[in-house]
């Protein structure tokens, strides 16, 4: 930040990361629109952050370290009135460049909004997270550890994205649930610890978290459904030798509960990769063959998605078009290769398929992996 144009750089929001598996921070949905949000601040970056990462870090320390695999920093600057977001990624810094507090990112997210009041309330923000965890370990997460083999440690201080998902102390506060990981969807445990800034414990929250498909928590809880509104279905034609293409965009509906569910409320925040799967189905009713691709990985065009044999495979891309997930990641499979990626409005389905097939009259169907939550979407190609 020293070299940083601009400034002086005031901290107001550091966020840390330790998941024990596979983790999605959009599962708790974003502070103002998570389709938005993900949509502007995920084209906005061109590396890892909270709103654009496919793959977070596994985390295999002591959650009492106040270690973590992922770290997030957003300063801001009075005199110019500009935001600047610095991660560290197992270690390694990178720094972006500074954004006018007119940014769409800066807008959707909310940080315009509270980088000052975020400022003069945590100040100072806490600079030893040994001691936050320490302190927070002994009153919630040895329980929280115990009861749940797999969790997600989170130190939240200052302003964070995440929508009520924290109960921050003066100082922010570490966080432990198992929102966010494969197969936790609806209400799932959480523990929150809010602490003063040099790591008093000033406030223990425990009990649930609404992170996906839930319309009341309950008692009894009730679940929502996700609709995936597909298209309309574009034709790529032929991508290279021997293999077509479809593009289909994607809107994802949640009902809003603010409105009696009269009103389509068109934020899908918590749908995620491994609750979904997506099948061609032939005009006979016949699920067609699925095969791998070599896209594994991001790659800067769906033609470099060489497939492993003679059936289709799905890539998803994000709103400005960059590879975030493909399916199955095995032959004949219906999991996704990474099973943590948001599936949000303004993304594109891309089924890809052998050039020699007729796939007019097909079905593109999406449906869910699970019980809980209900995904349903289809439309004929």
């Amino acid at each position: 930040m020293q070299t940083t144009l601009g400034g002086p750089w005031l901290l107001f929001s550091y966020v840390g990361l330790a998941p024990e598996g596979p983790f999605a921070p959009a599962a708790f949905g974003f502070s103002n629109s998570t389709n938005l949000t993900l949509r502007y601040c995920g084209s906005q970056f061109d590396g890892l952050t909270v709103w654009n990462g496919t793959a977070f870090p596994i985390f295999h320390g002591s959650i009492a370290s106040g270690n973590a695999t992922f770290w997030q920093f957003a300063f801001f600057s009075y005199v110019s009135r500009e935001f600047v977001v610095a991660t560290d990624v197992l270690g390694v810094p990178h720094v972006y460049p500074a954004l006018p507090e007119d940014n769409p990112c800066m807008m959707q997210s909310t940080m315009s909004a509270s980088a000052e009041s975020y400022v003069s309330w945590v100040n100072p923000l806490p600079v030893d997270t040994s001691v936050q965890a320490a302190n927070a370990y002994g009153v919630a997460g040895t329980v929280f550890q115990t009861d749940h083999s797999t969790l997600v440690e989170i130190f939240a201080n200052g302003w964070t994205d995440f929508s009520d998902a924290f109960n921050h102390g003066p100082g922010g506060g570490v966080d432990y649930t198992l929102c966010g990981l494969p197969g936790a969807g609806g209400e799932q445990a959480e523990s929150f610890v809010g602490e003063l800034p040099d790591g008093e414990v000033q406030s223990i929250f425990n009990g649930t978290l609404s992170c996906t498909g839930v319309r009341e928590p309950g008692p009894p809880v009730i679940y929502q459904n996700y609709s995936v509104a597909l298209g309309p279905v574009s034709s790529l034609g032929t991508l290279r030798p021997g293999l077509a293409g479809l593009s289909l965009p994607i809107e994802v509906e949640f009902p809003d509960w603010f409105d009696n569910e009269t009103v389509p409320y068109y934020d899908g925040w918590g749908l995620i990769a491994w609750m979904t799967t997506v099948t061609l189905v032939s005009s006979t009713d016949q699920e067609l063959p699925a095969n791998t691709s070599t896209c594994q990985g991001w790659v800067p065009s769906i033609a470099d998605c060489n497939e492993t044999g003679s059936g289709r495979f799905v890539v998803l891309l994000s709103a400005s078009a960059s590879w975030m997930d493909t399916l199955p990641s095995s032959e004949g499979g219906h999991d996704w290769s990474v099973p943590n990626v948001p599936i949000v409005g303004g993304e594109q389905l891309v089924v890809v398929f052998p050039s020699g097939w007729n796939v007019s009259g097909d079905l593109v169907d999406v449906t869910a992996t699970s019980l809980l939550p209900a995904v349903s979407g289809s439309v004929s190609v």
